[in-house]
């Protein structure tokens, strides 16, 4: 109580309106003209300006956080397209970052919302670009300059869009161009699967399929994946008869009942085998390997009692262990549900770390026991009887995920110690994986269970291979690792440096939204169901969702509180990434 007490007094102090001196009054409209004019040279400068910043914010916070979150913005974007270079790679990056940023505050409310007004902006202040390197941004912004026109004419149909296709798509955001692409695509892809089709190499190979959205293309490489397993049952039919009959019966049905009938008949027969086990691990889950509501409980006590214990005897896992300790304040809370795509998140209003049922399921499919020459995988019942020692391979396949989720909530657990609103940023998740990956480094040589279960589970989960790869590429160049994963697994994630502008403009918004409304409407909101003290439990996405439900003065005194908090929140995730580097270079 009294941390939260002295948070409101602190920020209440400091939102108490002075008049302008006239040196912050001059350098203020110079930097108001700046940001007006979108320059991103002087409006980074004055975003730069520590001092400036914090003078205007003791005399107008509402202004100083204009021009904080709209030049931090300018500065982010100037740099990004400034680092950019050729690359399909580079390219995919760059659009799903642009993808994220455009549109939404703050770069909607500075005319920056479509790629025809940043090619524009482009061209009025960094001209200097070669032809190369912009015809790379047009690819990257899907500029019909860079598309196949009839791929272009095909997505508008698509969309139900009539009339000049080339010109209609000019006038796209940038999100709507992926999402109409994406949609076309991922259309004709559902028309293959449903039909029980693989696609001929030559439409596989399409330009057009780089276009979809990071989002979208884990779904595309799942059914590459499937086909090319199907290709292989396919081929081992020439030598299986009992195959081959098989195969006949699933002519036309849905890829993944293919699948799913293969895994039965697989288990009926000769199971024991790199392509059964493939097939295995990509068909739909069965009755025996999902977790009904009593056991999704039992099984989620059983982790929450064993799993600290079991990421333990390693640096990393020690570490995590004793933020849980007894008397640290701090719980380790599971839960487990479906969760879509996610593999797993942390959910700093609940507390909770929350597993992603499906990943689970895949644990179930690819894992198990041989009896004879026959392999059984395991099923919900052999975790819960931990049977064959399901649940200690369980928990050595999980860990490096909870290791990754359990870092969030120390960073979340970090700001809120210390009253700092987290927003949530790519530094947040750079800590994350670096952790994740040098946990799986140091199990990985200390536990023979753990890289047995690493080594089989690569060649058959998603999940484990990325963990693999993570962690070989942390352990081939530490450098290059961090300064890249954060751009390459969370693009759309803003740095710590400009996180708070999002904050910022979220508040902002909001506060306008009211100050236009009539007098009645403005008082009735003056007052919240939720505090200040409850944005502390929240990232910048649940601060959009629940923005309403702060009174105007608690938002007011959240905006003067990241105003005069935020640089102790970007030097704290700027440390901890580099202390992941010296981690990494002390275990070499």
């Amino acid at each position: 109580m009294k941390y939260i007490l002295s948070f409101i007094l602190t920020v209440a102090g400091f939102s108490q309106a002075q008049a302008l001196s006239e040196p912050v009054e001059r350098r203020a409209a110079q930097c108001e003209a700046a940001v007006t004019a979108l320059n991103p040279d002087i409006a980074a400068a004055c975003a730069a300006d520590q001092t400036f910043i914090s003078e205007l914010a003791a005399e107008d916070s509402e202004r100083a956080s204009q021009i904080l979150q709209k030049g931090q913005a300018l500065a982010e974007l100037d740099g990004l397209l400034a680092a950019h270079t050729p690359g399909a790679e580079q390219e995919a990056v760059l659009r799903a970052t642009l993808s994220g940023w455009l549109g939404d505050v703050p770069f909607a409310d500075m005319g920056l919302a479509t790629p025809a007004q940043l090619l524009s902006w482009v061209g009025k202040y960094r001209s200097g670009y070669g032809d190369e390197k912009m015809a790379s941004i047009k690819r990257a912004l899907l500029d019909s300059s860079a598309l196949n026109p009839n791929d272009i004419k095909a997505a508008m149909d698509f969309a139900g869009v009539q009339g000049d296709a080339g010109k209609a798509w000019n006038a796209l955001p940038l999100s709507t161009r992926e999402n109409t692409i994406s949609g076309m695509l991922l259309s004709t892809l559902d028309r293959y699967i449903s039909d029980g089709k693989c696609m001929a190499d030559e439409l596989r190979a399409d330009s057009v399929w780089k276009f979809l959205p990071s989002e979208a293309v884990q779904r595309f490489n799942d059914y590459a994946r499937k086909c090319e397993v199907m290709d292989r049952v396919q081929e081992q039919t020439r030598t299986d008869s009992k195959l081959q009959a098989a195969m006949a019966g699933l002519r036309g049905l849905p890829l993944d009942v293919q699948l799913f009938r293969l895994g039965q008949f697989f288990d009926q027969n000769d199971n024991n085998t790199q392509l059964a086990r493939e097939v295995e691990a990509l068909r739909a889950p069965a009755p025996s390997e999902t977790l009904a509501p009593e056991q999704n409980e039992l099984l989620t006590s059983m982790l929450k009692s064993s799993m600290l214990g079991a990421i333990r005897g390693v640096p990393v896992g020690d570490e995590i262990a004793a933020f849980y300790a007894p008397g640290s304040g701090n719980e380790f809370k599971l839960k487990i549900e479906d969760m879509g795509g996610e593999t797993a998140e942390y959910r700093p209003a609940t507390g909770e770390i929350v597993l992603n049922s499906a990943l689970i399921q895949q644990f179930m499919r690819i894992n198990g026991y041989t009896d004879g020459s026959k392999f059984s995988n395991f099923t919900t019942n052999d975790l819960l009887a931990n049977n064959k020692g399901a649940m200690r391979h369980l928990m050595n396949f999980l860990a490096p995920v909870v290791v990754h989720e359990a870092t969030h909530q120390m960073q979340h657990r970090w700001s809120k110690s210390r009253q700092i609103f987290d927003p949530y940023s790519k530094e947040d998740e750079v800590e994350a994986i670096s952790k994740q990956s040098l946990f799986t480094l140091q199990k990985y040589r200390k536990s023979p269970a753990f890289s047995a279960l690493v080594d089989q589970d690569k060649e058959y989960s998603p999940y484990m291979a990325l963990n693999v790869q993570l962690a070989d590429e942390f352990e081939r160049d530490p450098s290059r690792f961090l300064q890249r994963v954060g751009d390459i697994y969370y693009p759309k994630v803003p740095s710590a440096q400009t996180a708070h502008s999002y904050t910022l403009a979220v508040i902002d918004g909001e506060l306008k939204r009211r100050a236009g409304l009539p007098e009645e409407a403005r008082h009735a909101l003056e007052t919240g169901t939720l505090k200040l003290e409850d944005a502390l439990n929240m990232t910048n996405s649940g601060l959009k969702m629940a923005v309403g439900d702060f009174g105007t003065a608690d938002l007011e005194s959240l905006r003067d509180s990241v105003l005069a908090r935020r640089e102790e929140y970007v030097q704290r995730r700027e440390q901890v990434v580099a202390d992941a580097l010296a981690a990494m270079r002390k275990m070499g």
